[in-house]
């Protein structure tokens, strides 16, 4: 838990005109932000945002309008090198989770290892929907995807999922639902266990 990943619109002066992903070191009590990864540097034409990492710390999955994805903003994934300390060239995560709309706010549960992400590609009940997909084996194959459906989705935009490290049934997203169309807040829940009798 020494280092974190975050995004930055606007380069750390606020005259830049992108968002890109930064490191942060953590010295002390304190936190110094680095420089982007090295994907965000060589293509400061696009915008990254959303970064998540794996359990493990070797992959970052982020959300990125760069070229080569099938529209709007796309989850892409990037592998780390501990040879080189490099973020390698990233990979778009293929057509079951991209469309031609946007998909944001990737994040992989540690419970049920699937990968959580919001999309208004897909049909659900409007604007972003929270989904969720299981992985396989190759980075770009993915097995059925799930819309959360409601109360979990709303006709607002529903985004930015995570789950408790403690425990598997509850966590918190942000929605602006009902009347918060220009605002957001942060929403908790609890996945209530199914009784069978």
């Amino acid at each position: 838990f020494s280092e974190m990943y975050m995004t930055q619109c606007n380069g750390l002066d606020g005259k830049g005109e992108n968002c890109m992903i930064y490191s942060m070191k953590r010295v002390g009590k304190s936190w110094i932000i680095q420089d982007p990864v090295d994907f965000c540097k060589s293509d400061s034409g696009h915008f990254y945002g959303h970064p998540a990492l794996s359990d493990d710390g070797m992959q970052m999955f982020f959300s990125s309008d760069r070229e080569g994805g099938y529209g709007g903003f796309d989850i892409w994934v990037s592998n780390y090198t501990k040879r080189g300390k490099t973020w390698s060239d990233p990979i778009n995560l293929g057509p079951a989770i991209n469309t031609t709309g946007n998909e944001y706010y990737p994040y992989i549960n540690v419970h049920d290892k699937m990968l959580y992400f919001s999309s208004d590609g897909w049909p659900g009940a409007g604007g972003l929907d929270i989904f969720k997909i299981k992985p396989t084996e190759d980075i770009t194959i993915w097995e059925k995807r799930t819309n959360l459906q409601t109360p979990m989705n709303s006709g607002g935009d529903d985004l930015g999922i995570t789950f408790n490290t403690e425990d598997a049934n509850s966590g918190y997203f942000s929605s602006n639902r009902g009347t918060k169309r220009n605002n957001f807040d942060i929403y908790r829940f609890y996945i209530e266990p199914c009784s069978i009798t």
